[in-house]
């Protein structure tokens, strides 16, 4: 497992897409957030998003958010319904997610008020240290 890159940089994330359905705008320069880069048809990133899962069915997340990257809508729903998550999303259907997401993916972001603290790119990453920054009720 890949540990997270420890990061302290201002990001801009007020151009990420409203979520998806609800077309909420989420402010990311308030909060600690996690932020999950996800695509369709990508292995890796299902294996990521069972995970998730996982943690979805041991802890009441409240601060995790998943931005997709889908060139067709009806993906998202196949991708939802192999994994099982249920986050609130966001979705690009552009080559626009990379400029956020990066080069590798999956991509997590973990962020305070706005900077970003740490970073998990690519097929491992440790849920053991995902878990310690998901704002959870038990």
């Amino acid at each position: 497992n890949a540990q997270a890159i420890e990061l302290n940089e201002v990001v801009d994330y007020s151009g990420l897409p409203q979520l998806y359905k609800t077309n909420d705008k989420v402010d990311f320069s308030k909060g600690k957030k996690i932020v999950a880069y996800l695509s369709y048809g990508c292995p890796h990133c299902e294996s990521a998003a069972h995970k998730l899962a996982f943690l979805q069915t041991k802890y009441h997340i409240d601060n995790l958010y998943v931005v997709f990257g889908s060139k067709h809508e009806e993906n998202i729903q196949v991708f939802l319904e192999t994994t099982k998550i249920d986050f609130p999303m966001m979705w690009f259907d552009d080559e626009e997610f990379f400029q956020y997401s990066g080069p590798k993916i999956p991509t997590f972001v973990y962020l305070e008020d706005g900077v970003l603290k740490k970073k998990w790119t690519g097929e491992f990453f440790k849920v053991e240290e995902l878990e310690k920054v998901l704002s959870v009720e038990d």
